[in-house]
């Protein structure tokens, strides 16, 4: 397998399949012709990539459950089951109404708006008072 880095989740599978021994990451930067014929000539000449991809479809295959298996209980689970949800036991009653956060986005909301008022009236004053000073000497 060979991967070009576009996104933050790629790299870090990019790393894995690069441990494990069934890829080789190609960063975008530095695609050349070159670098990416180097790639695949790597890939489809060294027997250890052939290696590990066999090993790693046979893991895959050998799995008691399998992965469609597995999505499809868990989507007929949610269906039957719609009152239960599998995370929320874990999560207080801030965290699973995202109050903590809403408090914070208001918080910063209200800090942000009583700065710009304390400014606006700073400058209206600056502006004000220099209005009345000028009238004053004339």
């Amino acid at each position: 397998m060979t991967m070009m880095l576009q996104m933050t989740e790629i790299y870090k599978n990019s790393r894995l399949a690069e441990y494990r021994g069934f890829g080789v990451r190609v960063e975008k930067t530095s695609v050349t012709f070159d670098t990416l014929n180097e790639a695949l000539h790597k890939i489809l000449n060294d027997k250890k990539y052939e290696k590990s991809a066999k090993s790693l479809r046979k893991i895959v295959f050998s799995s008691p459950v399998r992965a469609g298996d597995s999505l499809r209980h868990a989507v007929s689970f949610a269906i039957e089951h719609p009152d239960h949800n599998r995370d929320s036991p874990s999560l207080n009653f801030f965290q699973l109404y995202s109050l903590d956060m809403i408090a914070l986005l208001l918080s910063v909301f209200v800090f942000s708006l009583l700065v710009t008022i304390f400014v606006l009236k700073l400058l209206w004053r600056c502006i004000c008072g220099a209005r009345i000073v000028k009238e004053k000497k004339a």
